[in-house]
């Protein structure tokens, strides 16, 4: 057996290794990889709003700090010329993830190097000796100390870190996947690439849950404070799970390096018939180097099935990435889920549903082998449904829309803006910035079941009462007795100490420490829900979209039409969707956060607006999209799929006139 056949490195070929050179062997390795590189894209998503709480930026600022992938990837462009000296594709691909894996490890550098005493009282408590209670001529902004929250080199660790994993989301995707085409048979191409692109819809379902889990762990576990999550100074582990990613990267990624430059047996498959043709002449100048490079860049570019799908998929992913990166941090506002839960609930459902969907349709299609204007009609169907559904989901509205009361009945008090300490009126619908801002000038604490730290109450409040007659609301006594901790609401000490039981009388401008209750939860789950057919949707297209991208062009020029791929989409999908959509939400903040007079992250959203921006956003893109595809149905119905039945040896005809030239049929070659 030769040795581009042989398992192994260098030299080093032995018996016990041959047997796992099967495409079974790589499936397994590769789709754990995958399974591991979804794992980092979702994390990161779970964990944002924790993120920008612990550098106090924005999301725009967010949005460019994780941008360090999408930069990798946009200069990958420039290996294109050198992608015929790169033979043994797993071993590069396998050295690109441990790059990757450091990367993971630069982004928890800003907490491992961070002096821990900060973490010992709560992050990001201003500290001040001056009463949170309206007390009139007292100036506290002289009483405010806090350190700074901004750290610029923990962002810059953390951008070079995501541009270190860029080089292996590049590799593992423009290698990866024309490696799995091209050491398989047509018929059982479907099948395979659905299992390995369904890998990396159930790594992020795994990001989530690791996010989850994470943010659930104080942000230093070895701190003894007594916060639990929705506490003023709570922060979750961000820098963990970044950890436990890299571990598996190195653990996994080297197991890749083994296996040969091709798969031996199948006789039916691309690279067995590329072994067997003449290797063309060695490229050995600059000049060589950029003829061949300006070929095969006018062959990607006439080609009108590559280019139409290619303008798809970028229109779809700069309307889709930057709101699913965010979407987490969306759910947490809009409907008042929990940080460590509106991650993980959401992404279970969103990356399992994909991974079926991917699946079925990866087995559906190498079942009934459909034509290529078939799966592209399938496409448009999908992408006029997926526009109707996206517009009716962002029409669901929480009812208690969560907002400022701000009146001239706290004149007297000289209140601290940059303090954001929420409190809720007794009629459970209005809020006030701080129980200054309410204008309270006493407090005290109920203790109810359930909550052992008890619940601040904030009486003598003008605001309060002012606010009932403004807006005509009326006292629900009990609904501070009832919820379960909304989503920010923070649990003051109480200067005093005093008590008072559950059935003491809560008079009518008295306010709850915390935010007004908001009970979504059912609108919650119904957005839920359409989110995951958007989801399983959208993944039944997948499978059929790449076997037409990759049969459309020649087989030589795989791995290139990948490769410009995945630069363009970086540069105009994955890199300016998550900024665009960061600043619509920066837009669409009714209140920032200070820091003694220092800007940090927001605090709360118009959430009508925020989501009327974004719909607008999403909406007009998912529709180019589906127009594109329309283009490329037009063009791609002389595009085989498969191989004829009676020869299954035969090359795949290309639908365009200057892949079917003899003088191109003799520049196949194998990278």
């Amino acid at each position: 057996m030769e040795d581009s056949t042989l398992c192994g490195l260098f030299n080093w070929r032995p018996k016990f290794l041959q047997p796992l050179a099967t495409q079974k062997a790589y499936l397994l390795v590769y789709s754990l990889l995958g399974i591991i590189q979804g794992m980092s894209s979702s994390y990161l998503s779970s964990c944002l709003s924790s993120i920008e709480k612990q550098f106090g930026v924005t999301s725009s600022d967010a949005a460019w700090t994780f941008s360090g992938n999408e930069v990798c990837q946009i200069l990958f462009i420039f290996l294109l010329p050198f992608l015929s000296k790169i033979k043994k594709r797993t071993k590069w691909t396998s050295i690109t993830l441990v790059v990757s894996a450091i990367g993971m490890l630069m982004c928890a550098l800003p907490f491992l190097l961070k002096n821990k005493d900060e973490y010992k009282d709560g992050w990001n408590v201003q500290h001040s000796s001056a009463s949170p209670l309206c007390i009139p001529g007292e100036d506290v902004k002289k009483h405010c100390t806090a350190n700074s929250v901004y750290d610029w080199y923990g962002l810059l660790s953390i951008f070079l870190g995501f541009f270190f994993v860029g080089f292996g989301t590049s590799f593992f995707h423009s290698f990866g996947i024309p490696y799995i085409d091209d050491n398989t048979s047509k018929k059982n191409s479907p099948l395979t690439l659905g299992i390995a692109s369904a890998s990396r819809m159930l790594g992020p379902t795994l990001g989530y849950i690791l996010g989850s889990a994470c943010l659930a762990i104080y942000v230093d576990p070895g701190a003894d404070v007594d916060l639990v999550e929705g506490d003023k100074g709570w922060l979750g582990a961000w820098w963990l799970g970044f950890i436990v990613i890299a571990v598996l990267l190195v653990t996994i990624a080297p197991f890749l390096a083994l296996f040969p430059e091709r798969l031996p047996g199948d006789q039916n498959t691309d690279a067995f018939r590329a072994s067997q043709n003449a290797p063309e002449q060695e490229l050995n100048s600059f000049t060589s180097y950029w003829t061949d490079t300006k070929e095969r860049v006018i062959r990607l570019g006439r080609n009108k099935v590559y280019v139409y799908s290619s303008l798809s998929t970028l229109s779809f992913l700069l309307a889709i990435v930057g709101f699913g990166t965010f979407i987490p941090k969306m759910f947490q506002y809009v409907f008042g889920q929990p940080a460590s839960s509106s991650g993980s609930v959401t992404g279970l459902s969103k990356a399992l549903l994909s991974a079926i969907g991917m699946i079925g349709s990866g087995y559906v299609i190498g079942r009934f082998r459909f034509t290529a204007r078939t799966l592209q009609t399938w496409n448009v169907v999908v992408g006029f449904i997926m526009f109707i559904l996206i517009t009716a989901v962002f029409q669901i509205q929480c009812p208690v829309e969560l907002s400022v009361y701000r009146g001239a009945c706290n004149n007297e008090c000289v209140c601290q803006d940059s303090n954001f300490e929420p409190v809720c009126s007794e009629d459970g619908v209005t809020m006030f910035f701080s129980p200054c801002s309410a204008g309270c000038k006493k407090s005290e604490t109920i203790f109810v079941e359930g909550n052992p730290k008890g619940v601040v109450v904030f009486g003598d409040c003008n605001c309060v009462a002012e606010a009932a007659l403004t807006l005509n609301t009326s006292t629900d006594q009990q609904w501070w007795n009832k919820q379960t901790s909304p989503v920010g609401a923070s649990s003051l000490p109480h200067p005093s100490g005093s008590a008072l039981s559950v059935s003491s009388s809560v008079k009518m401008d008295s306010a709850i420490d915390g935010f007004c209750p908001a009970d979504c939860d059912g609108l919650f789950y119904l957005t839920l829900g359409a989110m995951s057919i958007i989801s399983l949707l959208g993944s039944s297209t997948r499978v059929g979209s790449v076997l037409i991208s990759l049969r459309a062009v020649d087989p030589a020029d795989k791995s290139a039409s990948l490769v410009i791929m995945v630069s363009l989409l970086s540069m105009f999908g994955f890199l300016p969707s998550p900024l665009i959509i960061g600043k619509l939400l920066d837009d669409s903040c009714s209140v920032w956060g200070e820091n003694c007079g220092e800007k940090t992250s927001c605090l709360l959203y118009d959430n009508v607006k925020m989501k009327r921006n974004i719909s607008i956003f999403v909406g007009i893109f998912v529709f180019i999209a589906t127009l594109l595809d329309i283009g490329a149905w037009w063009h791609c119905k002389d595009l085989r799929i498969f191989d004829d039945e009676e020869k299954e040896d035969a090359t795949v005809m290309s639908p365009t006139p200057h892949i079917q030239t003899q003088d191109n049929q003799k520049k196949k070659e194998y990278i």
